[in-house]
């Protein structure tokens, strides 16, 4: 097993300035960092890492790709006894630097030991075309519901769900306009603005007349719905498991629960560089939720913890 001098010297002169870590997606960018690490240290590249601890065992190393000083391990922590590589990028995606630390010193770093949790899902299909409904509205929301629905929606998307509240098939019915629209790709580690843009899409499509977002849990209350956009399988749902009995907060009457929350769920595909084509919408409520959507292991939770690196990394 090499010293950190010699990991650092060999990661260096295989990495430093290299662009072949540019505009990937956040997880396929991982992944291939691992195999141009593999490749700088004469280690075989398999065709998937095996989430050992840590990845790469040989050198007792983890890799870490950083646009930015916050670093986020997911599920563990701190090991003194492990090399942690990390390699710089700057505004570009270049690689402007490689550090190796001990566990030891990168511990040093974590000045807020508490860790951050969320739910995640797996999405299989997110590729596939098509709008689909699945169920329909909890109990509690079809009492909600005005027989006939007016269909006239409050003209503020962030009121609560006492006007114009639509059933489910009617949101997927009018969010089925959306099959093929593009939508501006800030790039891959971008997805927060990326979402911000279908936002804006889903209130016009809706009915909207002004776009208006509260950034709290659902995306647009007057709907009691949430919006997910996915350009890859693995669903992001936040510190909300979907089937929880847990009360929504005001805007919303005090009957209704997490549960309750309809969930709209964007496959998309990259249309150019710079654009992404939605394909697909899946409908279902929180209630079910997890019977169209793969729950991650254990109650699928996970958590991370939020390190600070030095800021002159990157200057």
């Amino acid at each position: 097993m090499r010293q950190i001098n010699e990991l650092t010297r060999a990661l260096r002169k295989r990495l430093l300035n290299s662009s072949e870590l540019a505009n990937l997606p956040i997880r396929t960018r991982s992944k291939r960092a691992k195999q141009l690490v593999c490749e700088a240290l004469n280690l075989p590249i398999p065709k998937s890492f095996a989430k050992t601890s840590p990845r790469l065992v040989a050198e007792n190393l983890d890799v870490a790709v950083q646009k930015a000083n916050n670093f986020q391990p997911w599920n563990t922590e701190i090991d003194p006894n492990r090399r942690y590589a990390f390699l710089i990028l700057d505004r570009k995606d270049r690689v402007r630097d490689v550090k190796v630390l001990m566990g030891t010193e990168v511990i040093k770093y974590n000045t807020s030991p508490t860790l951050t949790s969320k739910y995640q899902a797996a999405f299989v299909n997110y590729d596939e075309p098509g709008v689909r409904v699945h169920g329909a509205d909890t109990a509690l929301v079809q009492g909600l519901l005005k027989a006939p629905p007016s269909g006239l929606l409050a003209s503020d998307p962030c009121a609560g769900p006492d006007a114009g509240l639509l059933p489910l098939h009617e949101v997927a019915q009018r969010l089925s306009s959306l099959i093929g629209t593009t939508i501006v790709d800030p790039g891959a580690d971008q997805e927060r603005l990326r979402g911000q843009g279908l936002h804006e899409h889903v209130g016009r499509a809706l009915g909207y007349t002004g776009h208006r977002d509260t950034g709290q849990h659902p995306d647009v209350p007057n709907q009691i719905l949430e919006i997910k956009l996915q350009t890859s399988p693995t669903v992001d749902l936040g510190l909300v498991d979907p089937t929880s009995e847990g009360r929504l907060s005001p805007p919303f009457p005090d009957s209704l629960r997490h549960a309750d929350t309809r969930y709209a769920v964007f496959g998309a595909a990259q249309a150019s560089k710079a654009l992404v084509r939605i394909v697909g919408i899946t409908l279902v409520s929180g209630e079910r939720f997890f019977e169209v959507f793969r729950r991650f292991g254990g109650l699928g939770v996970n958590s991370k913890l939020q390190i600070r690196l030095p800021t002159a990394w990157w200057l």
